[in-house]
């Protein structure tokens, strides 16, 4: 049976934050550790969708 080592990622934001080479930096970190599933939290907030 694989071993399944996960972590939860994510942050509040606005439209284009995760879209930057900073957003990717903790994704590599996280590859760096063994990790091998992540979920993603996201947090939505505004009187729109399009917010």
């Amino acid at each position: 049976m694989n071993f399944i080592k996960g972590m939860t990622w994510g942050w509040v934001g606005v439209r284009g934050t995760w879209q930057t080479e900073e957003a990717a930096k903790p994704i590599h970190e996280m590859t760096k550790i063994g990790v091998n599933w992540t979920a993603m939290a996201i947090s939505f907030s505004g009187y729109q969708l399009q917010n």
